[in-house]
């Protein structure tokens, strides 16, 4: 019986890593005349393996390209005594390329863990590629066989792909309030052309797989499993998004070719950040409930109280909660729908807690709802706050909300609905002067 490819994304970690052993040392020793084959199935867990997504001050997804010792030392990163373990994550310049060096990013590997990003490289030859790089102890994690310009033959472009054949996106898309977590997405499409003329950024592959915001950096398999590519670009119809100022894609998506030759270019460093007394380091459980014992709790209507700056040196925990729900109730209203767009005073609201980035996030959302003609009823409590990690510019905190929603169309009918349950979000706050503000939330893995 065939399964579907959601099938597919669930497996034990440990037989992903053995299936990927052999396939890792094909690429490594050379690329073959003869192209195999791979089921969707063995391609959907290679990429589960190699696919991760970026959290932090800003989202996006990725790869890992390589595993190496760190400082240059020529050696291998599998041999005893381990040296400093480096990854190399490919993502989309764009993705990356507003960072603060006050910013805090972190990888998330297919096991859960975070890794905080050590440094980020922006391609210097035009294209929207951008490497970030992290350290850990142990290898643990194993680089995914991407097609390069070293495995094809050099020129202009000359495609090892061809027309119609089958490729596969996989990446996760941004969290919304119909699906709160950000979730591994596999999806499969065909290869629609691979263009001769240089295009911005070097999107010069199109494909129809299905895509969401959230998937750039997100690598394109073909059916041999080889990374043929990088995600990054929706193609946008221009007359309706002109007409509606909404981005309204055509169903065909943009990759970079990673065999064309200036793929593997000069990259200039944007960001760099020690791992010695990083954010990364937990400080100890802390939690405080805000929720009455005997069960869960039912979410409440966002509240109209005023919401002041948080300037405290040390945000106590009620503080912590308080900005969060503080933006829960907020983020509720903009999105009830009184009118299409965000209210002036409620987008105020929003920014005297959030980053503007994310204010720019929920005006979009609310756009995209008005030209369907939908609005949302939200409704969502802060229970409970676990600090995990402190310093004296950024605070993450583990924050489990009760949360309902529900949206309707024009006529009132409700179309889709989320029942009330617990919820468990980490929100990254930076400090931006002297005001604590809300940089980035992280569902559960």
């Amino acid at each position: 019986m065939k399964r579907s490819f959601s099938e597919f994304l669930i497996f034990d970690a440990r037989k992903a890593l053995s299936f990927l052993v052999p396939i890792l040392v094909v690429g490594l020793s050379g690329c073959s005349d003869t192209k195999t084959t791979l089921d969707p199935e063995n391609i959907a867990k290679l990429a589960r393996s190699g696919s991760v997504k970026i959290e932090g001050s800003t989202q996006g997804s990725g790869f890992i390209e390589g595993i190496s010792c760190a400082g240059g030392i020529s050696r291998s990163p599998f041999s005893k005594p381990y040296c400093n373990i480096e990854y190399k994550v490919i993502t989309a310049a764009h993705v990356v390329q507003d960072l603060r060096s006050d910013d805090e990013l972190s990888v998330i590997t297919f096991d859960g863990a975070a890794h905080g990003v050590t440094s980020v490289e922006i391609n210097s030859s035009g294209l929207d590629i951008a490497r970030l790089t992290f350290n850990i102890e142990v290898p643990k994690y194993s680089s995914l066989n991407i097609l390069n310009s070293s495995k094809v033959s050099r020129g202009s472009v000359e495609s090892p792909l061809q027309v119609g054949e089958t490729l596969y996106v996989s990446g996760f898309p941004l969290a919304t309030t119909a699906v709160p977590n950000r979730s591994l997405r596999f999806t499969d499409g065909k290869l629609i052309a691979v263009l001769d003329e240089k295009v911005v950024g070097g999107y010069q592959v199109l494909y129809s797989n299905s895509t969401l915001p959230g998937m750039s950096g997100s690598p394109v398999f073909n059916s041999s499993g080889q990374v043929v590519a990088m995600h990054g670009r929706g193609e946008v119809e221009a007359t309706l998004t002109s007409q509606t100022g909404i981005a309204v894609k055509t169903g065909q998506n943009q990759g970079i070719p990673l065999f064309l030759q200036d793929s593997a270019g000069q990259y200039t460093n944007i960001y760099s950040k020690s791992t010695i007394g990083s954010a990364n380091a937990p400080i100890g459980k802390r939690i405080r409930s805000f929720a009455k014992d005997g069960g869960v709790e039912q979410p409440k209507q966002p509240l109209n109280s005023s919401i002041e700056p948080l300037t405290s040196d040390i945000p106590t925990d009620k503080q912590l909660g308080d900005l969060v729900q503080a933006w829960l109730n907020a983020t509720a209203k903009a999105l009830a729908g009184q009118t299409n767009a965000v209210p002036y005073a409620v987008s105020k609201e929003i920014s005297t807690v959030a980053r503007d980035r994310l204010l720019q996030r929920v005006q979009a959302e609310r756009a995209a709802d008005a030209a369907l003609g939908y609005t949302k009823i939200i409704k969502s409590s802060v229970t409970s706050v676990e600090v995990v990690s402190r310093t004296p510019r950024r605070i993450a905190v583990k924050v489990e909300v009760v949360y309902s929603d529900q949206t309707l169309d024009r006529s009132g009918t409700t179309i889709d609905q989320t029942p009330a349950g617990a919820l468990t979000v980490t929100y990254v706050l930076g400090r931006d002067g002297k005001q604590w503000k809300l940089h980035e939330y992280i569902s559960d893995f």
